[in-house]
């Protein structure tokens, strides 16, 4: 991959080395040196990736900072999805809330992710990303207490994965009488 890296240095190869310098060797500080080398490309993918390895690793405040700092991120529905889950790590879940819906509403209209992938794959991956999205709104609504909105989206997600272990439902809530 280092080979390929230096041969091609598009932004899908920049992200996937990262990725798997972060993710198979563990080598956290070069993946995000990497990526912030590349950061002022303003390339969504790259801008994605370092926030999301900044917030694996518990830096939300970086990964925010990340984010905002790329001038395409309210108009890019994967930026938008990491923005949501920094919102969401940061417990301000009204914010994730409008940012995952803001994410769903762009993604219905042009599509993600955009990465040079045949159509089918292409079709998946929106599959995927969608159904997480929905997913996560499911977890904010459960947080703010709106289970109907919580089971809407669980079972919008979960109607998008063929793998019915991925499948989210909404557990029994408990309430307490004074």
């Amino acid at each position: 991959m280092a080979k390929e890296i230096t041969q091609d240095s598009t932004p899908l190869a920049i992200s996937r080395f990262a990725s798997q310098l972060y993710f198979y060797f563990s080598e956290t500080r070069q993946a995000i040196a990497l990526l912030e080398k590349y950061q002022n490309t303003n390339d969504p993918l790259l801008c994605a990736t370092l926030a999301d390895i900044l917030l694996r690793e518990d830096r939300p405040k970086h990964a925010l900072s990340t984010i905002m700092k790329n001038p395409t991120f309210y108009s890019e529905p994967l930026l938008l999805i990491i923005l949501g889950n920094i919102l969401q790590h940061m417990n301000k879940w009204p914010d994730a809330i409008k940012i995952y819906e803001h994410s769903l509403a762009l993604a219905q209209k042009s599509g993600f992710p955009h990465n040079g992938t045949d159509k089918f794959t292409q079709f998946l991956l929106t599959l995927s990303y969608t159904a997480t999205i929905h997913h996560s709104l499911g977890d904010c609504y459960v947080v703010t207490r709106d289970y109907t909105k919580a089971n809407k989206h669980y079972i919008l997600g979960n109607i998008r994965f063929f793998d019915i272990s991925l499948w989210r439902k909404l557990k029994s809530h408990v309430t307490y009488t004074a």
